[in-house]
């Protein structure tokens, strides 16, 4: 999966930033529901977690305790599923906070030293658990230093092992919105949702193998993988929990080949077969076997090509198998 976490403390009365920071993450239903959020009175943090609910990519926190227990009940696994981390660096607006209830989170928070800064306390946070923050983590704040009691953030960017740039100016978001923009990975996510949706649902464990498979689609010098043969193995083998779908059982000693003729012709769309013998017969041709033959490899828009059929391969079985 592919996340990036946004930590805005008042962020119910700045809701035309989500649209302007996210647009291209955003789906069309959840541009108009926060654009009529922002025109009711009243709308809060729930409500804008709740608009964003179903988006794969978005996390919204306004609560620096909430945001705090959350960074530090994440595990390795869900922890590597952030590309970034765009966070306030004060945090005592909206409805602040208390630092006991705070320190009962987290014993070592010092209110005293880190109010104002609290975004610096998560980004330390994240780096304890081993986040390589100056890659992931960037301020939408200002950099300034602290008149007194500087943080650790503030120590690593005077040893540079943390960088100014990661700062940027609220009131100058164009640096930061192409930032955000140049997420290959989060692009793609939010791009197919309705693809990743279907492979987390029906438990396939092939979410990277696909996102590779789009990674390099987009390449202009784009090569052909076995991810290809990774997933019409899944999906065949996720088909296979479904009997109607075949005239005949397929058996362990059947080969992939001999696996998709199985398919019942009667209800499996001519297409959707096709394009699984398609994709088996140029795998074999040009990867599989590659060290027996000596074909020059097919060009980027075959990569493309197969690409797409993968995707309505994935598109169908979220449609019928259910």
């Amino acid at each position: 999966m592919s996340k990036i976490m946004f930590v805005e403390d008042e962020i119910s009365s700045n809701i035309p930033r989500l649209s302007q920071l996210f647009g291209k993450y955003l789906s069309e239903a959840e541009k108009t529901a926060l654009q009529n959020a922002e025109n009711t009175m009243g709308a809060d943090g729930e409500d804008i977690r709740a608009i964003l609910a179903d988006n794969p990519v978005i996390e919204v926190f306004d609560s620096f305790k909430q945001v705090l227990e959350h960074i530090r009940n994440l595990t390795p696994a869900e922890l590597d599923e952030y590309d970034m981390f765009i966070l306030d660096r004060n945090l005592t607006g909206g409805e602040g906070y208390i630092a006991q209830e705070v320190q009962q989170i987290d014993k070592g928070f010092d209110s005293f030293r880190y109010e104002g800064r609290e975004g610096d306390y998560l980004a330390l946070q994240l780096h304890l658990k081993g986040c390589p923050i100056k890659e992931k983590v960037f301020f939408y704040s200002a950099y300034k230093t602290m008149s007194f009691g500087a943080t650790e953030i503030d120590q690593m960017v005077e040893y540079g092992t943390f960088f100014q740039d990661n700062f940027f100016d609220k009131g100058k978001p164009d640096a930061l919105i192409e930032l955000i923009n140049n997420q290959k990975r989060a692009l793609l996510f939010a791009k197919h949702r309705d693809i990743f949706g279907v492979i987390a649902k029906a438990a396939m464990g092939t979410e990277e193998a696909m996102m590779r498979i789009l990674l390099e689609a987009e390449k202009t010098d784009a090569n052909l993988t076995m991810d290809f043969r990774t997933m019409i193995d899944t999906c065949l083998d996720h088909i296979k929990k479904y009997p109607d779908f075949w005239f005949q059982n397929p058996t362990p000693q059947d080969k992939i080949g001999e696996t998709i003729a199985k398919l019942h012709r009667a209800i499996v769309p001519e297409h959707i077969r096709i394009f699984f013998e398609h994709i088996n017969k140029i795998i074999n041709t040009y990867v599989a076997h590659i060290s027996d033959y000596d074909y020059k490899m097919p060009s980027h828009y075959t990569v493309k090509a197969l690409s797409c059929e993968v995707l309505e391969i994935i598109n169908w079985i979220g449609e019928n198998c259910r």
